[in-house]
């Protein structure tokens, strides 16, 4: 079991798209994620996060918390979709169940856990790579970039008079 005092608090947005299907009908997808870690689930916090990522306007899906009030979501439109059961709400919410269930996948697994202090730079790190799922080149083509613009080459008989 883990005691309180590890655990954290992370608020998390999937873009839903929507699209039709072969025979016309409308399905949805996840689009763009973003985690990140709040202090408290209150209106000011969950206001913050969703007016730094989601453009003015949007609908924005909630299971009905009440950290997600009038005030906190002004100046989007706001569409409470309450769960009832808990076993229901990964068929509500299907987007942000699995975004979540891929993320502690990937910090439980891949990681066994995460350091206090580095915590946002995983989220932030989860959310490049899932951002990217469908563009593979996107995450080696940025690494040749910045290892080509940062190597100095130097002959060893330079080392003596070189000044970096």
């Amino acid at each position: 079991m883990v005691a309180s005092h590890d655990k954290i608090l992370v608020v998390g947005a999937v873009e839903v798209l929507a699209y039709n299907d072969t025979d016309g009908t409308r399905k949805e997808r996840a689009g763009r994620v973003r985690f990140a870690l709040i202090p408290v689930a209150r209106e000011e916090s969950l206001g913050r996060f969703v007016e730094r990522n989601v453009d003015p306007g949007s609908r924005v899906r909630t299971e009905g918390w009440p950290g997600y009030s009038a005030r906190a979501l002004a100046d989007f439109m706001h569409h409470i979709r309450v769960i009832g059961r808990a076993q229901r709400a990964h068929k509500r919410l299907h987007h942000i169940h699995r975004a979540f269930g891929n993320l502690n996948t990937w910090l439980s697994g891949t990681h066994q856990g995460v350091e206090p202090k580095h915590r946002q730079s995983y989220l932030d790190g989860y959310d490049f790579r899932y951002n990217r799922r469908k563009t593979p080149r996107s995450l080696s083509d940025i690494r040749k970039h910045e290892n080509f613009g940062a190597r100095i080459w130097l002959r060893i008989n330079d080392l003596d008079s070189a000044t970096v």
